[in-house]
């Protein structure tokens, strides 16, 4: 079983990636798309993150009324975006160093 801390950081670089490619998110239709890609949250699960990020001030949040029901739309900040900028180059680093796609850089 994988530790919940690195659960915990995978699913926060899913939701700021998520976050980067599109302009409003909303928590039912991220736990979709994340579904879709293999990786399965629940509703308990991934609301107190967001509200973990938000306090954070990786993500802002926006009342919204979409159709006539109230929606809360999720944005990535200024500040999440640089989380996700750096978090991507040291994952790029570790990846070359220790291979974790299978692409091992040879040393000599």
């Amino acid at each position: 079983m994988i530790d919940r801390e690195i659960l915990r950081g995978l699913l926060k670089i899913c939701i700021l990636s998520c976050a980067a490619e599109e302009d409003e998110l909303y928590g039912m239709g991220l736990i979709e798309r994340m579904r879709r890609c293999g990786f399965a949250v629940s509703p308990g699960t991934l609301y107190p993150n967001l509200n973990v990020m938000l306090r954070e001030g990786d993500l802002l949040r926006q009342n919204k009324t979409v159709g006539g029901k109230r929606r809360i739309v999720y944005r990535i900040s200024k500040k999440g975006r640089e989380e996700l900028r750096q978090t991507k180059g040291k994952l790029k680093t570790l990846d070359r160093i220790f291979g974790l796609t299978g692409k091992r850089r040879r040393r000599g």
